[in-house]
Protein backbone atom coordinates (compact mmCIF):
# COMPACT_ATOMS: atom_id res chain seq x y z
CA UNK A 1 0.00 0.00 0.00
CA UNK A 2 1.48 3.04 -1.03
CA UNK A 3 2.53 5.92 1.81
CA UNK A 4 -0.83 8.54 0.86
CA UNK A 5 -3.47 5.60 0.75
CA UNK A 6 -6.23 5.22 3.16
CA UNK A 7 -7.86 2.63 1.54
CA UNK A 8 -6.26 -0.29 -0.86
CA UNK A 9 -8.07 -2.47 -2.34
CA UNK A 10 -5.99 -5.12 -4.30
CA UNK A 11 -7.41 -7.46 -6.53
CA UNK A 12 -10.63 -8.95 -4.69
CA UNK A 13 -12.86 -11.36 -5.54
CA UNK A 14 -16.03 -12.48 -3.96
CA UNK A 15 -18.40 -15.97 -4.27
CA UNK A 16 -21.10 -17.42 -2.36
CA UNK A 17 -22.24 -20.93 -3.05
CA UNK A 18 -25.62 -21.15 -4.15
CA UNK A 19 -26.52 -24.85 -3.32
CA UNK A 20 -24.21 -26.21 -6.06
CA UNK A 21 -23.21 -23.54 -8.27
CA UNK A 22 -20.58 -20.40 -7.15
CA UNK A 23 -21.84 -17.33 -8.11
CA UNK A 24 -19.30 -14.41 -8.28
CA UNK A 25 -20.28 -11.43 -7.00
CA UNK A 26 -16.97 -9.62 -7.41
CA UNK A 27 -13.87 -10.07 -9.68
CA UNK A 28 -10.08 -8.70 -9.65
CA UNK A 29 -11.28 -5.28 -8.08
CA UNK A 30 -8.22 -2.56 -7.51
CA UNK A 31 -8.48 0.29 -6.21
CA UNK A 32 -7.05 3.25 -3.64
CA UNK A 33 -8.52 5.50 -2.02
CA UNK A 34 -6.93 9.03 -0.33
CA UNK A 35 -7.73 10.13 3.25
CA UNK A 36 -10.80 12.82 3.10
CA UNK A 37 -11.57 11.73 -0.35
CA UNK A 38 -15.03 11.64 -1.64
CA UNK A 39 -15.63 8.55 -3.97
CA UNK A 40 -19.10 7.10 -5.67
CA UNK A 41 -19.56 3.08 -6.32
CA UNK A 42 -21.22 3.75 -9.51
CA UNK A 43 -23.31 0.52 -10.91
CA UNK A 44 -26.70 -0.62 -11.71
CA UNK A 45 -28.67 -3.20 -8.80
CA UNK A 46 -27.13 -6.29 -8.67
CA UNK A 47 -23.53 -4.54 -9.76
CA UNK A 48 -21.60 -5.63 -6.73
CA UNK A 49 -21.89 -1.94 -4.72
CA UNK A 50 -23.18 -3.16 -1.65
CA UNK A 51 -20.99 -6.95 -1.13
CA UNK A 52 -18.08 -4.36 -1.59
CA UNK A 53 -19.43 -1.36 0.69
CA UNK A 54 -19.88 -4.41 3.23
CA UNK A 55 -16.18 -5.15 3.31
CA UNK A 56 -14.69 -2.12 3.33
CA UNK A 57 -16.52 -2.03 6.18
CA UNK A 58 -14.81 -4.94 7.29
CA UNK A 59 -18.52 -7.14 7.87
CA UNK A 60 -17.72 -8.72 4.96
CA UNK A 61 -14.31 -9.95 3.43
CA UNK A 62 -12.71 -11.55 0.26
CA UNK A 63 -12.68 -14.98 -1.09
CA UNK A 64 -9.68 -13.42 -2.82
CA UNK A 65 -7.52 -10.48 -2.74
CA UNK A 66 -7.02 -8.35 0.02
CA UNK A 67 -7.87 -4.67 1.85
CA UNK A 68 -5.86 -2.54 4.00
CA UNK A 69 -6.78 0.02 6.19
CA UNK A 70 -4.50 2.89 7.34
CA UNK A 71 -5.26 1.91 11.01
CA UNK A 72 -5.98 -1.30 10.71
CA UNK A 73 -3.19 -4.44 10.60
CA UNK A 74 -3.94 -7.50 7.69
CA UNK A 75 -3.70 -9.75 10.42
CA UNK A 76 -6.22 -8.21 12.98
CA UNK A 77 -7.67 -9.96 15.44
CA UNK A 78 -11.65 -10.29 16.22
CA UNK A 79 -11.45 -7.81 18.48
CA UNK A 80 -9.38 -5.50 16.40
CA UNK A 81 -11.90 -5.79 13.82
CA UNK A 82 -14.35 -5.04 16.70
CA UNK A 83 -13.15 -2.06 17.40
CA UNK A 84 -12.82 -0.77 13.90
CA UNK A 85 -16.36 -1.32 13.45
CA UNK A 86 -16.84 0.83 16.44
CA UNK A 87 -14.45 3.79 16.31
CA UNK A 88 -13.24 3.70 12.91
CA UNK A 89 -16.36 3.73 10.76
CA UNK A 90 -20.12 4.29 10.17
CA UNK A 91 -23.09 3.75 8.02
CA UNK A 92 -25.92 5.54 6.31
CA UNK A 93 -28.31 2.98 4.31
CA UNK A 94 -31.39 3.81 2.05
CA UNK A 95 -33.62 2.85 4.80
CA UNK A 96 -33.08 4.79 7.25
CA UNK A 97 -33.33 2.26 10.47
CA UNK A 98 -34.55 4.19 12.98
CA UNK A 99 -36.19 2.69 16.30
CA UNK A 100 -39.72 3.64 16.02
CA UNK A 101 -40.30 3.79 19.90
CA UNK A 102 -37.19 6.34 20.46
CA UNK A 103 -37.06 10.17 19.48
CA UNK A 104 -34.48 11.34 17.07
CA UNK A 105 -32.16 12.23 20.27
CA UNK A 106 -32.56 8.92 21.56
CA UNK A 107 -31.59 7.70 18.44
CA UNK A 108 -28.57 9.23 17.78
CA UNK A 109 -27.30 7.94 21.11
CA UNK A 110 -28.05 4.42 20.73
CA UNK A 111 -24.50 3.32 19.17
CA UNK A 112 -22.58 4.53 22.17
CA UNK A 113 -24.98 3.71 24.86
CA UNK A 114 -23.42 0.37 25.86
CA UNK A 115 -19.67 1.95 25.81
CA UNK A 116 -18.43 4.33 28.86
CA UNK A 117 -17.63 7.87 26.73
CA UNK A 118 -15.51 10.65 28.40
CA UNK A 119 -18.33 13.58 27.39
CA UNK A 120 -22.20 13.89 27.62
CA UNK A 121 -23.51 12.07 25.10
CA UNK A 122 -27.03 12.95 25.40
CA UNK A 123 -25.19 16.80 24.62
CA UNK A 124 -23.42 15.56 21.91
CA UNK A 125 -26.50 13.67 20.34
CA UNK A 126 -27.89 17.09 20.46
CA UNK A 127 -25.43 19.10 18.94
CA UNK A 128 -25.05 16.78 16.46
CA UNK A 129 -28.91 17.31 15.19
CA UNK A 130 -28.57 20.89 15.45
CA UNK A 131 -25.77 20.21 12.94
CA UNK A 132 -28.14 18.48 10.73
CA UNK A 133 -30.29 21.12 11.04
CA UNK A 134 -32.90 19.34 13.20
CA UNK A 135 -32.21 20.98 16.52
CA UNK A 136 -35.96 21.51 16.70
CA UNK A 137 -37.10 17.98 16.48
CA UNK A 138 -34.86 16.06 18.47
CA UNK A 139 -37.87 15.37 20.55
CA UNK A 140 -39.94 13.89 17.89
CA UNK A 141 -40.70 10.41 17.06
CA UNK A 142 -39.65 9.02 13.37
CA UNK A 143 -43.09 8.47 11.88
CA UNK A 144 -43.32 12.42 13.23
CA UNK A 145 -40.57 13.18 10.66
CA UNK A 146 -40.22 13.53 6.92
CA UNK A 147 -38.03 11.09 4.88
CA UNK A 148 -35.13 13.71 4.84
CA UNK A 149 -35.65 14.37 8.06
CA UNK A 150 -34.80 10.79 9.15
CA UNK A 151 -32.33 10.76 6.69
CA UNK A 152 -30.84 13.47 8.82
CA UNK A 153 -30.86 11.19 12.12
CA UNK A 154 -29.90 8.45 10.61
CA UNK A 155 -26.58 10.62 9.41
CA UNK A 156 -26.59 12.17 12.92
CA UNK A 157 -26.84 8.78 14.72
CA UNK A 158 -23.59 7.75 11.87
CA UNK A 159 -21.61 10.70 12.82
CA UNK A 160 -21.97 9.85 17.15
CA UNK A 161 -18.63 8.01 16.84
CA UNK A 162 -16.63 10.28 15.10
CA UNK A 163 -15.85 8.19 12.11
CA UNK A 164 -13.00 8.42 10.32
CA UNK A 165 -14.60 6.90 6.94
CA UNK A 166 -18.30 7.19 6.32
CA UNK A 167 -20.18 4.60 3.82
CA UNK A 168 -22.83 5.38 2.24
CA UNK A 169 -25.65 2.76 0.84
CA UNK A 170 -28.11 4.41 -1.78
CA UNK A 171 -28.47 7.25 1.19
CA UNK A 172 -31.10 9.68 -1.13
CA UNK A 173 -32.54 6.65 -3.21
CA UNK A 174 -35.84 7.23 -1.18
CA UNK A 175 -35.93 10.75 -1.82
CA UNK A 176 -37.47 13.56 -3.79
CA UNK A 177 -35.06 15.58 -6.15
CA UNK A 178 -34.78 18.43 -3.32
CA UNK A 179 -34.61 16.02 -0.27
CA UNK A 180 -31.45 14.21 -2.40
CA UNK A 181 -29.79 17.47 -2.85
CA UNK A 182 -29.85 18.61 0.43
CA UNK A 183 -28.56 15.40 1.99
CA UNK A 184 -26.05 15.44 -0.61
CA UNK A 185 -25.14 19.16 1.36
CA UNK A 186 -24.67 17.97 3.90
CA UNK A 187 -22.48 14.77 3.33
CA UNK A 188 -20.00 16.99 1.60
CA UNK A 189 -20.29 19.38 4.28
CA UNK A 190 -19.14 17.03 6.70
CA UNK A 191 -16.61 15.33 3.94
CA UNK A 192 -14.88 18.78 3.59
CA UNK A 193 -15.36 19.94 7.35
CA UNK A 194 -14.15 16.85 8.73
CA UNK A 195 -12.09 15.57 6.34
CA UNK A 196 -14.50 12.48 6.93
CA UNK A 197 -13.27 10.15 4.21
CA UNK A 198 -16.48 9.23 2.07
CA UNK A 199 -17.90 6.72 0.03
CA UNK A 200 -21.43 6.53 -1.40
CA UNK A 201 -22.90 3.35 -3.38
CA UNK A 202 -25.15 4.85 -5.80
CA UNK A 203 -26.77 3.70 -9.23
CA UNK A 204 -27.41 7.73 -9.64
CA UNK A 205 -25.30 9.36 -11.84
CA UNK A 206 -26.40 12.80 -10.28
CA UNK A 207 -25.32 11.72 -7.03
CA UNK A 208 -21.64 10.41 -8.37
CA UNK A 209 -21.66 13.95 -9.53
CA UNK A 210 -20.70 15.26 -6.30
CA UNK A 211 -18.17 13.39 -5.28
CA UNK A 212 -14.12 13.74 -6.57
CA UNK A 213 -14.22 10.61 -7.74
CA UNK A 214 -16.59 7.66 -9.79
CA UNK A 215 -15.52 3.89 -9.59
CA UNK A 216 -17.94 2.34 -12.14
CA UNK A 217 -19.04 -1.35 -11.21
CA UNK A 218 -20.64 -3.74 -13.55
CA UNK A 219 -21.19 -7.03 -13.17
CA UNK A 220 -18.75 -7.14 -10.19
CA UNK A 221 -16.04 -5.72 -12.18
CA UNK A 222 -14.64 -2.09 -12.52
CA UNK A 223 -15.81 -0.87 -15.61
CA UNK A 224 -14.51 2.99 -15.47
CA UNK A 225 -12.46 5.20 -13.35
CA UNK A 226 -14.08 8.83 -13.88
CA UNK A 227 -12.82 11.88 -12.03
CA UNK A 228 -15.35 14.80 -11.41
Amino acid sequence: MSEQAFISVDNICKSYQLGTREVNVLQNVSFQIAKGDRVALLGPSGSGKTTLLNMLGMIDFPSEGSIQMESLSPSARPKELQSFRRNFVSYVYQQYHLLPQFSALDNVCLPLVPIKVSFNLRERAKQLLERVGLGERIDHLPSELSGGEQQRVAIARALITSPRLLLCDEPTGNLDTSTRDSILDLLIQINQEDQTTLIIATHDPEVAKVCHRSIHIRDGQIDAHVTS
